[in-house]
């Protein structure tokens, strides 16, 4: 009877040590379906993100900026604005 004990324990171990790395590949499997989802989720965010950048006119990369003005220009259109509306307009202010 011992003998017979001593066979079913060793096949619940050999079981176990079967099991185990089953059970640690299913853990594996929902840690990288639980980050697969949230792949998807960033992805999705990324891509919205992008959508309104391009249809929104928010984003300004790889356009120039317009020159920092010089205190002539500010004068000239200073100038400009006191002679509107006097007839004088298209005078050469440069």
């Amino acid at each position: 009877m011992a003998e017979t004990e001593n066979e079913i324990q060793q096949i619940q171990e050999t079981t176990q040590q079967i099991n185990n790395p089953v059970e640690e590949a299913k853990k594996v499997l929902a840690a990288i379906e639980e980050q697969n989802r949230q792949l998807v989720i960033n992805l999705n965010r990324a891509e919205q993100l992008k959508v309104n950048d391009i249809l929104g006119g928010s984003s300004f990369a790889g356009q120039q900026q317009a020159p920092p003005k010089t205190q002539n220009d500010l004068d000239n259109e200073q100038a400009r604005a006191m002679l509107e509306g006097t007839g004088y307009e298209d005078i050469k202010l440069d």
